[in-house]
């Protein structure tokens, strides 16, 4: 889907690894140093396939995570060669995820280690096979959300925090479903419309995933025409803990509210979870008045050049973690 470059920049490949072909996959191989007064383990990093969603679904599980079996084949089709897992005696014990929003930005995501191989080194070399793979396609900015637990190793590998962000949380009560207000779903030109200024509040084009979000629930996508100088928009994703409200993208509160209050009413799901710029004017007092509260932070880091898109103070709520 993505040519790949050659680059003048340092290459991430320079630790040792021991590197092997097997069916077109590159196999590194490192000492697992868990192994005390015994012979030498070794873990292995390699291309995720398709084949691997089902571990990768146990991993995101056994973490609390949210993510569904169609979110991880998104990664893969997104390009087939830029996700890694990592496997200890033939067993997927790590995982990281990258998708490409052009040659502008991309984002890793799903880095996950197994809990009882954790400290080994196993998510350091995901993260150097998945920064290997995007200097290779000559990607300019790399971002990610990071927990606090991951920060210390992104930074090392020479991320920077830009904005913290707010997992905002709500568990529905059955007497306390929200009425929609008016709303409307968008035609072919308005989508197009919509996707041409989404690019210019996350900063890269990200229309193909969008629109198959949109594409395979239309219904779960928000437009709000109300007391907005340019249209507010959102959407929601089922996940297996919650449902998850973002993108949603809107320049003052009358849409925001308008959108949100759409977006909780026509989900059925027993919990929602949004996250929002920590310093967003209204988005927190919206969610918090709608009976939503804060569970957990996360910060935004980026690695190399990136400006702020014109439009990023719209985003009430990013489309995830995951995904940017």
């Amino acid at each position: 889907m993505f040519e790949r470059y050659r680059t003048n920049r340092p290459s991430i490949s320079q630790i040792s690894v021991l590197i092997s072909i097997t069916e077109a996959k590159a196999v590194r191989a490192f000492p697992d140093s868990r192994a005390s007064g015994g012979p030498v383990m070794k873990f292995h990093v390699r291309t995720m396939t398709a084949d691997d969603v089902a571990a990768g679904m146990h991993l995101k599980t056994t973490a609390g995570w949210n993510q569904t079996e169609a979110d991880w084949h998104r990664f893969l089709a997104s390009h087939p060669t830029g996700s890694f897992v990592a496997e200890f005696a033939g067993e997927v014990v790590g995982t990281v995820t990258t998708i490409a929003y052009g040659t502008r930005l991309a984002w890793i995501g799903m880095m996950l280690v197994d809990p009882a191989h954790r400290r080994q080194g196993i998510g350091e070399s995901l993260m150097k096979a998945a920064l290997e793979d995007l200097e290779k396609r000559d990607i300019r900015a790399i971002g990610l959300d990071a927990t606090p637990m991951g920060r210390p190793l992104y930074e090392r590998l020479g991320f920077r925090a830009r904005s913290e962000l707010n997992r905002w949380a709500w568990n529905r009560q059955a007497s306390a479903i929200a009425p929609e207000p008016p709303s409307r779903t968008p035609g072919a030109i308005d989508l197009k419309s919509l996707l041409d200024q989404d690019s210019e509040v996350f900063g890269a084009d990200r229309s193909a995933l969008i629109r198959s979000f949109v594409e395979t629930r239309p219904e779960r996508f928000v437009v709000s025409s109300l007391g907005a100088s340019r249209p507010d928009y959102g959407l929601t994703r089922p996940g297996t803990v919650a449902d998850h409200i973002g993108a949603w993208v809107a320049d003052e509160p009358t849409g925001a509210a308008a959108v949100l209050e759409a977006l909780v009413g026509r989900s059925s799901a027993p919990r929602m979870i949004a996250d929002v710029p920590s310093d967003h004017p209204f988005a927190g007092r919206l969610l918090h008045a709608s009976g939503f509260r804060i569970a957990r932070d996360l910060t935004r880091m980026y690695r190399g050049p990136w400006e702020t898109p014109p439009l990023a103070g719209d985003v009430c709520a990013i489309l995830g973690p995951e995904f940017g």
